[in-house]
């Protein structure tokens, strides 16, 4: 599912896009807390260059990275 749903997503279909993007939104908000600037304007940019990179992934790389924060997010959460 993930994997179609990237796919999609490099073809340019803004609904597959959206659920990268909230897949990803918390990890783009702990990236910009991390930022010295304005950590609003941070997620701004970090969630354009995000959505910008999407044809760019490399679909093996990022099936492993998902996996990979799933995997910790359960761990943490107990499951």
């Amino acid at each position: 599912m993930f994997i179609d749903i990237l796919h999609k997503a490099q073809k340019g279909d803004v609904e597959s896009q959206r659920i990268l993007f909230l897949e990803f939104e918390r990890l783009i908000h702990r990236i910009a807390e991390k930022s010295y600037s304005d950590k609003e304007d941070c997620f701004q940019v970090l969630s354009v260059a995000f959505i910008k990179a999407l044809p760019k992934f490399d679909t093996d790389m990022a099936v492993a990275t998902y996996l990979n924060l799933k995997t910790k997010g359960e761990h943490k959460n107990g499951r």
